[in-house]
């Protein structure tokens, strides 16, 4: 839960530098009109929330797809043991030296 509180907070503090440094520019009070500060935390706390519930989902795919990763590759080293006993079981010859094209 932390991890939520700390995009939203991080969020509407940026929210409100960005309203702050604009009211800077157009060279008007730092609390003109305070409601909007409000509004734009509020705005960009909501864009922080979604950005971490993305970030969440992200990790959660990732994480299917490594697991999915990690199973195809242990099919594989089986079927690869598996092939490797059955040439050794039947004594078959892998090299190519006696053929000759």
């Amino acid at each position: 839960m932390v991890g939520v509180v700390g995009h939203v907070t991080a969020w509407a503090t940026f929210g409100v530098t960005v309203r702050a440094f604009a009211l800077m520019i157009q060279r008007r009070p730092l609390f003109f009109n305070p409601s909007t500060h409000a509004l734009t935390a509020a705005v960009f706390a909501s864009a922080g929330y979604y950005i971490y519930q993305i970030e969440q989902r992200q990790y959660e795919i990732i994480a299917q797809r490594r697991k999915e990763l990690l199973d195809k590759r242990e099919l594989r080293k089986a079927m690869e043991a598996k092939q490797k006993a059955y040439i050794e079981e039947h004594h078959l010859n892998t090299s190519r030296e006696g053929y000759h094209i």
